[in-house]
């Protein structure tokens, strides 16, 4: 077990000034205990997770009686009070700005696991013993767990340890740094977010294991995601990239408003021709050569001739001026899947803060991102959030790519009507280059947290699920190019996986260009469900009346307090919260030449008063 401790911690557990050189020995170098909860916390975790202990965890509150020949384990009460206590008072400890350092109480914990460094880190399959290190490290774990209340969340930035930890690790945990010099408008500059680093953990090797916070607990199952409430051990740093976005200064409390969303489903017609097979694809399959390996192998791009700046800004606002005339405040603005390109969104986003000052982010799919110089055409989505550093609200973006490429198959391809572009003899990829996989978090109320994902990243469980379900954050936005969200489909089957665990609200949202082409193949009953959301509380397609001229749906979503989070030892979340959808309404767009009528009436009033003055 020793050697896995080294491996998480490869130069030493202790601070940088208790180490003087490579040279001196393990008590020196590995005999402290790490000062910074969030590092305890990974070596904790990875120990009970690689050794299987999670699952001999015997949950009884009353803790189970102890015995040799059984292979579980359990807490007492007094083990829980006792680790309870502890972290209160590191949390005390971190009061000194000047000290960097661990309870007397946790000191003791790890030497006790260190006596045990010679025992293995994996016992024989059907062992009948129960390793004594296994409750040890799991005190450990709740104590680093407790120790990290709120420690994604803005006011922890200013916690004497976690500035000390910094200092420690000598790198920034939050980044925000200035785009390049093309601004969205001369008033509104925008910021670009890189996020956090892959880990919160300070010495804890991130090539080993990642530390995150957590929005909300997995109170089903038993897996490391069940013994923990401020903090979740993620996997480490390759398959899956993750970012925190602190914000900069302390949220408002989920309670204090809803949320409402405006869904805008653009575009609302899709061509066949949109979808374009590569030469090099079309070519092969027309020569009909079966031993080519293209023989059913096709890519395509997808031409966005739907994009117009103007006319799709001016849309925007008029449905945002519809929706306003409604509520009293808009939230949130989401687009679907590949729905725009970064120079759109952006200058969509200064056009709509100008209009409502509450409007807090806007999500939208995209063909590029907001780096262009690094990252060529492909399918991503951006992310705006508003944050004000003092001197007033500044727009900080965010992107990155789909996880994984579409495959057009013949059946969507019939569904679709799109056979007359793309061969339905051929499985076609969509032209998209992966690389990096990432996820991005941004904490948006008190104690709630967002992301998004792009169409197949939900359906693919590999390689974001587990992180998802990890860090559960209270909302997930799918964007999709897809057609009619409606409970029998596959994106309201995956959906609702994730309401059910870890109990996220998550809203789907497609183009209504591909739900009105699969209408009208008339293969299926004509849908018009352009979104579903799926929470705890239930499951709800959400229908936007195009042929009554609705163009947009406002969604409501309101913060409920939820029962019964606690840890599968025992410890109770309080201020945990899931949003539930609580009205929908179609929003349609204030007629476009409104204002231009009123100056057209205006001169035709004064033409005919200067015309009855002449035949006067």
């Amino acid at each position: 077990m020793f050697d896995y401790i080294k491996l998480v911690f490869p130069e030493s557990t202790a601070p940088s000034n208790l180490v003087q050189n490579e040279s001196d020995s393990d008590e020196t170098r590995w005999s402290v205990s790490p000062p910074i909860p969030t590092d305890l916390f990974a070596v904790a975790a990875i120990l009970l997770d690689t050794s299987s202990a999670f699952s001999h965890f015997d949950p009884d509150p009353d803790g189970a009686d102890d015995n040799d020949e059984q292979p579980w384990f359990s807490l007492k009460k007094d083990d829980r009070s006792e680790c309870v206590s502890l972290a209160k008072e590191w949390i005390a400890l971190h009061s000194d700005l000047h000290t960097v350092a661990t309870p007397e109480g946790v000191e003791k914990l790890w030497g006790e696991l260190l006596a045990e460094g010679p025992e293995p880190i994996r016992l024989p399959l059907r062992n009948r013993s129960t390793p004594a290190w296994w409750k040890t490290a799991l005190k450990l774990l709740i104590i680093a767990d407790e120790a990290s209340e709120r420690f994604g969340a803005p006011e922890a930035a200013d916690d004497p340890y976690f500035k000390k930890a910094v200092d420690l690790k000598q790198v920034r945990t939050v980044q925000y740094g200035p785009s390049s010099e093309t601004n969205w408008s001369d008033d509104m500059a925008y910021l670009r977010s890189h996020g956090s680093g892959a880990t919160f953990g300070f010495q804890a090797d991130q090539n080993v294991v990642n530390v995150f916070p957590k929005s909300r607990l997995s109170v089903a199952g038993c897996s490391h995601r069940n013994f923990s409430r401020n903090l979740t051990m993620l996997p480490k740093v390759g398959a899956s990239r993750c970012h925190w976005h602190m914000p900069p200064r302390e949220l408002v409390e989920d309670d204090a408003m809803p949320v409402d969303i405006l869904i805008i489903p653009f575009p609302y017609e899709l061509k066949a021709k949109s979808f374009k097979p590569t030469h090099q694809a079309q070519d092969s399959l027309r020569g009909g050569d079966k031993s080519d390996a293209r023989s059913e192998w096709g890519n395509f791009e997808l031409r966005q001739d739907w994009l117009n700046e103007s006319d799709i800004c001016d849309l925007a606002v008029r449905l945002m001026k519809s929706a306003k005339e409604d509520v009293e405040n808009v939230n949130v603005v989401v687009f679907p899947e590949s729905s725009l390109d970064f120079h759109t969104f952006g200058k969509l986003c200064t056009e709509l803060k100008k209009l409502e000052p509450a409007l807090e982010f806007v999500i939208a799919g995209s063909s590029d991102n907001c780096d262009p110089e690094t990252d060529g055409p492909g399918n991503y989505v951006l992310t705006t959030v508003w944050h004000d550093f003092g001197q007033g609200p500044r727009a900080v973006i965010s992107s990155r790519k789909k996880h994984h490429r579409w495959m057009l198959s013949a059946n969507q391809l019939e569904t679709y009507a799109l056979t007359s572009t793309l061969d339905p003899r051929a499985n076609w990829w969509e032209s998209h280059n992966i690389g990096q996989r990432e996820l991005h978090f941004h904490p948006f109320r008190k104690s709630s947290l967002f992301s998004a994902l792009i169409c197949e990243d939900l359906a693919r469980s590999e390689p974001c699920h587990e992180v998802l379900r990890s860090i559960a954050p209270n909302l997930v936005f799918v964007l999709l190019m897809d057609g009619p969200q409606i409970p029998s489909r596959w994106s309201a089957r995956y959906a609702s996986t994730l309401s059910d665990d870890p109990g996220s609200s998550v809203l789907t949202l497609t183009c209504f260009g591909l739900v009105e082409r699969s209408n009208q193949t008339q293969m299926f009953e004509p849908q018009q469900a352009v979104a579903f959301f799926a929470s705890p509380f239930g499951q709800t397609p959400i229908h936007m009346p195009f042929k009554d001229g609705a163009r947009g749906v406002l969604v409501t979503l309101t913060s409920m307090p939820e029962k019964g989070q606690q840890t599968i030892d025992g410890r109770v979340s309080q201020d945990s919260r899931a949003w539930k959808l609580t009205s929908t309404q179609p929003v349609k767009p204030q007629p476009k030449s409104k204002k231009n009528l009123n100056g057209v009436a205006k001169r035709l009033a004064k033409r005919r008063k200067m015309v009855n003055k002449k035949v006067r």
